[in-house]
């Protein structure tokens, strides 16, 4: 069996990747990074139209930043969660939320999984 970072994409499509942030030079660069190295990426500037896009795609990863002006990012991580997408999907993605918090928040969040 293939380790976790050695599978290949399903279908062969690209992994598709979702960035949540407010900053919109550093959503830039992540996008033309991801992009430059076989993502499928996009870009939300505030916790809501994350967790739109969130529900209308599938996404194998989703970048999220703490401090957006809207909703913070460990309840974006809490929602994602806890969607009836993700109940029935069992590919969920993978929530990494980075920003001023401390580490413990993400932990207790996902159960030490996804968002620390």
């Amino acid at each position: 069996m293939k380790a976790q970072s050695e599978q290949i994409p399903r279908f062969g499509a690209k992994p598709r990747i979702l960035v949540i942030d407010d900053e919109p030079e550093l959503s830039r660069l992540l996008l033309t990074v991801l992009k430059r190295n076989g993502f499928e990426a996009c870009a939300a500037s505030t916790g809501t139209d994350g967790l739109r896009l969130s529900g209308e795609q599938n996404y194998d990863l989703i970048l999220c930043d703490i401090d957006l002006p809207d909703i913070d990012g460990f309840e974006i991580c809490r929602r994602i969660k806890q969607s009836p997408k993700l109940q029935t999907h069992p590919d969920h993605p993978h929530v990494r939320a980075s920003g001023g918090r401390k580490r413990g928040d993400g932990i207790e969040t996902w159960g030490g999984r996804f968002c620390e």
